[in-house]
């Protein structure tokens, strides 16, 4: 089975859905791991209006600290006709004028720092999504805080 729910977790911007507690959310997310019949993909959306880097980071670790079999990383798509095209001065979302309609930044997120994100994206698939390191990756979350600290394109572990 797969989970095919997706939960945008910024906690200011809520357009689509009943809101749920984030809490409520996580112990649902942890009990469906638990019982190890969901095959769980949890995506984040860089891009999304309120999201700085800082609640990005923050969002990122709640996902993390969930273990999911695929942690996806992706960007926010401003399509024609969308709710978001009708508020892109508002949110100052500046996107691609093609397919995919990309943004690449927005009133709370700079081109630099999505830049940053796309190559943290390409980590998330090399590290994480491969399971070639699932070993490492489990064995430091035992021993220490992980939070990505988005600094020229990297990782950093803190300990």
């Amino acid at each position: 089975m797969r989970s095919g729910a997706v939960v945008q977790m910024n906690r200011r911007f809520v357009r689509f859905g009943e809101r749920c507690g984030l809490r409520k959310w996580h112990v649902l997310c942890s009990a469906s791991i638990e019982g190890e019949n969901v095959h769980q993909h949890l995506d984040l959306i860089a891009g999304l209006p309120y999201e700085g880097m800082e609640s990005f980071q923050k969002s990122f670790d709640d996902v993390y600290r969930l273990h999911p079999e695929q942690l996806q990383l992706g960007f926010l798509k401003v399509l024609k006709g969308s709710y978001m095209e009708s508020q892109k001065e508002r949110y100052g979302l500046v996107y691609k004028s093609r397919p995919p309609y990309e943004v690449l930044y927005t009133n709370w997120l700079s081109y630099e720092e999505m830049m940053r994100l796309k190559s943290v994206e390409e980590m998330v698939e090399v590290y994480y999504n491969s399971g070639q390191f699932s070993y490492c990756l489990r064995k430091f979350g035992r021993r220490v805080c992980i939070t990505i600290c988005i600094v020229s394109g990297t990782w950093q572990i803190l300990w």
